[in-house]
């Protein structure tokens, strides 16, 4: 099971794609990749700044000028994405697992332990001062750069100016950000979101232990509601618009889960409004006791080669009831290639695999862990509504929205040898998808060389989900026979 991210930035102008320890990010005005890691200012003789373990997080600040990674090897590193460079760096005492932008600027991470950090960045003003001049630093005398030794060696801007010492300082040591602890889980945090309600800033922070907690952001220690209901871990969680009827927008939560439902919430007071339910695939069919699942959706196709297009539009039945579980049939997803020898989901069930919403179309795009396809689901008055069934030309890993409600797709290409982007947007009837044409640079291979042990999270979660079910199991069991 391949691990690999996609994000887009808020005003489109970047795509960041992670696959192990590699992370590209791409500019789309300038269709071209910006080089990470560039040395714009720091000391000679340091290695670039670089991930030693397989990348977790990848996010964009609000400005869309900022780009976080984190994962595995407890680096958190923050980037300037026009020029690439690293302005900031951490390392945290356990593996990440889930990170975010703060709205004050600050970056918020989540280890597997449950632990809830804030850290500090260097501002938009001290990066500034900081490559005043020049792109990079000059250090004249010997290459002992920043030494404030009787030698004399000075380091200097491009300009010739000589730095602040307080510049100097930051200079010397990138992870010296300031770190402050937020808050705690009882197990490992899966996702987290940022939404701003009233004025007031909240952050939901997700679990493996199928909850979700709201809390006031930076005063995390005021706990405003849970949310219950989920069956399994949560995998994603992300935020809808809900515009009322004075035309106020009010952000909802948006949750998927390992027990293969998405599910829509009021944060401030935890209360859930709807659920979506995802079939299971049995023997590569949605349902073995319906057979007829796939006429449910009306499927127009075309080879997945150059500029030709693959559009879906699902005419599937409303779904019955605030809350309720949809028809069999209208999920439209049976195909032989739904069936996932790799999915080590061996209860059956439905493991919501990546989660995004279009802000601007108030679409949901849910994936599922293993499929070949991508439903549609449309966030309306409260409800989730069925919208369409995209079916994807490789298999997907990562799907995210940009501003323009195009879908960004990461896939595992047919070779199983390298990883690729499809985009789909929508046509213009607005109930269909269709792929587009991309520019030379993204086509053909984003990664090559690929990294096997680069695992999902998933299957962790999976495992453990499976193995807590069977002990549970194996205690009611013990419990009957004693009774009888």
């Amino acid at each position: 099971m391949h691990h690999a991210l996609v994000a887009c930035s808020p005003d489109g102008a970047f795509i960041a794609f992670a696959h192990g320890k590699r992370v590209r990010l791409f500019n789309t005005r300038q269709s071209k990749f910006v080089p990470l890691g560039n040395k714009a200012f720091g000391t000679e003789g340091k290695r670039l700044p670089h991930h030693t373990g397989v990348v977790r997080v990848v996010k964009f600040d609000k400005q869309s000028s900022r780009l976080l990674t984190c994962g595995d090897d407890k680096l958190v590193f923050v980037w300037n994405c026009v020029r690439g460079t690293c302005i900031g760096q951490k390392l945290m005492p356990k593996k990440l697992s889930a990170g975010q932008f703060g709205p004050d600027g600050r970056i918020v991470v989540a280890d597997k332990t449950g632990d809830v950090y804030s850290l500090a960045p260097i501002s938009e003003e001290e990066e500034k001062t900081m490559e005043k001049g020049n792109k990079s630093i000059e250090v004249e005398g010997s290459k002992t750069a920043g030494s404030s030794e009787t030698n004399g060696n000075k380091r200097t801007g491009g300009d010739g100016t000589e730095l602040p010492d307080a510049i100097l300082k930051q200079l010397e040591s990138l992870d010296e950000m300031k770190t402050e602890f937020l808050l705690g889980h009882c197990a490992t945090v899966t996702d987290m979101q940022m939404l701003k309600i009233g004025g007031k800033n909240y952050l939901a922070t997700a679990d493996v232990e199928k909850k979700i907690r709201i809390s006031l952001y930076p005063d995390s220690y005021d706990i405003v509601s849970f949310c219950f209901g989920h069956k399994a871990f949560v995998t994603r969680t992300d935020w809808a618009p809900f515009k009322t009827h004075d035309g106020a927008k009010i952000p909802l939560l948006l949750s998927g889960a390992g027990d293969g439902t998405v599910r829509l919430w009021e944060p401030k007071t935890g209360r859930l409004l709807d659920t979506w339910k995802l079939e299971p695939v049995v023997s590569g069919r949605t349902d073995a006791t319906t057979p007829t699942a796939n006429a449910a959706a009306s499927t127009e196709s075309a080879p997945c080669n150059g500029a030709t297009t693959t559009v879906v539009n699902a005419d599937v039945p409303k779904q019955s009831g605030a809350g309720g579980k949809r028809p069999a049939a209208a999920a439209g997803l049976s195909s032989g290639s739904d069936k996932n020898p790799d999915n080590p989901d061996t209860t059956g069930a439905v493991t919501v695999g990546c989660l995004a919403v279009s802000q601007w179309q108030s679409l949901a795009a849910v994936w599922r862990l293993g499929d070949s396809k991508i439903e549609i689901l449309r966030v309306s008055e409260g409800a989730l509504k069925p919208h369409s069934v995209l079916p994807v030309c490789n298999t997907p890993l990562s799907i995210a929205f940009d501003p323009q409600a195009h879908l960004w797709v990461l896939v595992l290409m047919n070779d199983a040898a390298a990883l690729g982007v499809e985009v789909y947007g929508m046509r213009e009837d607005g109930e269909s998808f269709v792929k587009l044409e991309m520019t030379e640079t993204l086509q053909g291979h984003l990664f090559e060389n690929l990294d096997i042990s680069a695992d999902s999270l998933m299957k962790e979660y999976i495992r453990s989900h499976n193995a807590k079910a069977t002990r549970k199991k194996m205690r009611v069991d013990k419990n009957d026979q004693k009774e009888a």
